[in-house]
């Protein structure tokens, strides 16, 4: 008898191990950075059984609403109109388009899609951090003749970083001071021209 239960509950999660994989949502990263006013693209696929077809899709932000945490739509946020775009499909592409990212757009997103008999949420999530890209001059108080050091910081890891004085590129981030020197400088990242820095002043 006590054989026999542990037959019938190695039978059980082993259907339970099938169904698991049959219905699933993958996330190709689940950890994003991106910087304030750039875009971002969450890659992600779905499964679920053959004999089924997806009626609706959708993606969702975690909130706290009166102390408890809801996954609320996209579409019905006002923040996110006309900056996000699924990329995906009804088959097995769920990749969703963040555009115009804003600080406040931090935080955890999830995609559910409903097929002709079941609606499914994704277990995991994916989390973006939005962050602002910070110009420094070092050092503060600069002379003709003093070594300067152009700094950007962000939290994102290590981009590539281009710098402007008054909207033109400046090849080097480190050099001696000359008069001709003086500006506004701002930084950027390279493959994100468009999107700068608050600029900082060199007199």
């Amino acid at each position: 008898m006590y054989n026999m239960i542990k037959v019938l509950i190695c039978l059980l999660l082993q259907q339970a191990e099938k169904v698991s994989a049959v219905w699933s949502v993958t996330f190709e990263n689940q950890d994003y950075c991106a910087v304030k006013g750039s875009s971002v693209e969450f890659k992600c696929s779905y499964n679920y059984p053959d004999d089924e077809s997806v009626r609706e899709t959708a993606w969702f932000k975690g909130m706290l609403q009166d102390g408890i945490w809801e996954r609320v739509k996209l579409s019905v946020l006002p923040t996110y109109k006309n900056r996000f775009e699924y990329r995906g499909d009804h088959v097995h592409n769920c990749s969703l388009v963040l555009q115009d990212l804003q600080e406040d757009d931090t935080g955890y997103y999830y995609f559910w899609f409903d097929t002709n008999r079941f609606g499914r949420n994704s277990k995991r999530s994916v989390y973006l951090s939005v962050t602002e890209l910070k110009a420094s001059i070092r050092p503060r108080r600069v002379s003709a003749g003093d070594n300067v050091t152009l700094e950007c910081g962000t939290a994102c890891q290590s981009p590539r970083i281009i710098w402007f004085r008054d909207g033109h590129i400046v090849t080097e981030p480190e050099f001696r001071a000359k008069i001709q020197d003086a500006g506004n400088y701002s930084c950027a990242i390279e493959e994100l021209k468009s999107v700068q820095s608050d600029p900082v002043a060199l007199d």
